[in-house]
């Protein structure tokens, strides 16, 4: 499947742009057949599910909007392998392509002529590194032109390059291709030439390929996007992907083995390094990893190579023991100190994934303090985590519980001024609660009481400390609670 962006644009001399094709989805159904280990037959047929654009008039020539759907040029082609092995480092193919006239030209989606070329194709490896290019000429009957673009006869090029990963299963990196027209002295010129630019990749998985790529247009020729993405799958039977059987000596002269490990390079998954055989295809002929704790995933890879553990997709995990999180907060149980009830992180490995308030027989107990920003009403973010979870207490109690927030000062500074903070701090916690917590507001009630009920000395910075605070009183269900106000 691939998606383009405005692949076909007219442009007018004042730099104006008017969309002949908006946006295009084509499907691409297609199958190959390999003989011999060196000759591929393949064909594709392109589908258009789904065009947008608009009418064009360009020299007095009238482009209608493309057709939603249509059907393309069915693809026939066959390349052989000239040179080399697969994934040595150096390989060379050529083959032939044909274009037959099966798409709907009123679609934009066809010549109504045929089209035949030729390609060179070469492709290696050195190490974890890949790469490969093609070059082509393809022979087009039809010469025409769209404002500045120009179709005919063409060279096509291409060129990637990768890198492997995951033993060879992942493949990325970046692709160039493009095309020239050579008719009417128009090779290389901007306008009949268009170039595309692809990050993708490619992951294998038995006998899946699964890959992906986006890129943008980097020309104003003819069919090049402003941007184009890319997914496939492919299915390949009889052998898993990628891998071939040895050459049989009746097919060609002995098999290769660079390494000298009895796997030939043809199924030797790391031909530069001896290894033994493997059942597994990635595996066959690699040398044999560490594996400290036998759990069959190699130290190198192993997040905890004492610990025995399972293969994981997740490098973190990846050979790790397997983890419980009874009560789903994110704090494994063997980190948590309350494993069956959901809480936060906390630097304190008693509090770690408890929760931050609580009830505890009839009353509310909080592990933290209800924090504002210095000398005023307003809450922390440290203040309001707290109050979700105190929130989660209440919203848990009988509906005819109600509670009473009482707000709380020491003695420093006027009484009156502290009697006011008071009481605004104490509404500023029942408003949250009400609107962020979701708690009926009949439920709640706020009073200040400043600096006239101490619970400690005030002559002394911790029973200062003491003294700010937020109280939780729960009435109707014989129970209440406390929580000290953190101090700014």
């Amino acid at each position: 499947m691939d998606w383009g962006h405005r692949p076909l644009v007219f442009r007018a001399d004042d730099g104006t742009t008017t969309p002949l094709i908006a946006d295009q989805v084509y499907a691409h159904a297609g199958a190959s057949f390999v003989f011999w280990h060196r000759l591929r037959l393949s064909t594709s047929l392109p589908l258009a599910m789904h065009q947008t654009g608009q009418t064009v008039v360009v020299d007095g020539v009238t482009y209608p909007e493309p057709q939603r759907t249509a059907v393309g040029d069915l693809r026939l082609s066959a390349d052989y392998r000239l040179l080399g092995n697969y994934r040595e480092a150096f390989t060379l193919a050529a083959g032939a392509r044909a274009w037959l006239p099966t798409g709907d030209r009123a679609g934009y989606a066809g010549d109504d002529t045929l089209r035949v070329g030729a390609q060179l194709l070469g492709s290696g490896e050195i190490g974890p590194f890949a790469y490969a290019a093609r070059l082509g000429l393809n022979y087009r009957g039809l010469e025409d032109t769209f404002g500045t673009s120009s179709l005919g006869s063409e060279v096509v090029f291409a060129v990637s390059a990768g890198v492997r990963a995951l033993s060879g299963a992942l493949l990325v990196g970046p692709e160039l291709r493009g095309s020239t027209v050579v008719t009417g002295g128009l090779a290389f010129s901007s306008a009949a030439t268009p170039v595309e630019l692809l990050f993708g990749g490619h992951y294998t998985y038995e006998h899946w390929r699964f890959g992906a790529g986006v890129g943008p247009g980097l020309s104003r020729g003819f069919g090049a996007p402003e941007v184009r993405t890319l997914l496939s799958a492919e299915y390949v039977f009889g052998a898993p992907a990628e891998l071939h059987k040895a050459p049989q000596a009746a097919d060609c002269a002995p098999p290769r083995d660079s390494d000298s490990d009895g796997v030939a390079d043809v199924v030797d998954a790391c031909p530069a390094e001896g290894g033994p055989s493997s059942s597994e295809p990635l595996k066959n002929g690699c040398p044999l990893l560490p594996d400290s704790d036998g759990d069959g995933v190699g130290d190198v890879a192993d997040a905890c190579p004492n610990e025995a553990g399972a293969m994981s997709v997740e490098p973190a995990n990846n050979g790790c023991p397997a983890t419980t999180d009874v009560d789903a907060d994110g704090i494994t149980d063997a980190q948590d100190a309350c494993p069956n009830q959901a809480g936060a992180p906390s630097a304190s490995q008693s509090e770690n994934g408890c929760p931050r308030a609580k009830l505890v027989g009839a009353n509310l107990e909080v592990s933290s303090t209800v924090e504002f920003e210095p000398g005023s009403a307003e809450l922390t973010a440290r203040g309001k985590e707290l109050l979700s979870d105190v929130a989660r207490v209440i919203a848990g109690l009988a509906s005819t519980a109600h509670v009473a927030v009482h707000g709380h000062t020491n003695n420093k500074g006027r009484p009156s001024k502290n009697l006011k903070l008071s009481e605004d701090r104490a509404q500023a916690v029942v408003r949250w609660l009400a609107t962020e917590g979701k708690i009926p507001g009949e439920r709640l009630s706020a009073k200040g009481f400043g600096d006239t009920v101490p619970v400690a000395n005030n002559d002394t910075d911790e029973g200062r400390q003491k003294n700010r605070r937020v109280e939780f009183n729960i009435e109707g269900a014989n129970a209440s609670g406390s929580a000290e106000e953190g101090s700014k």
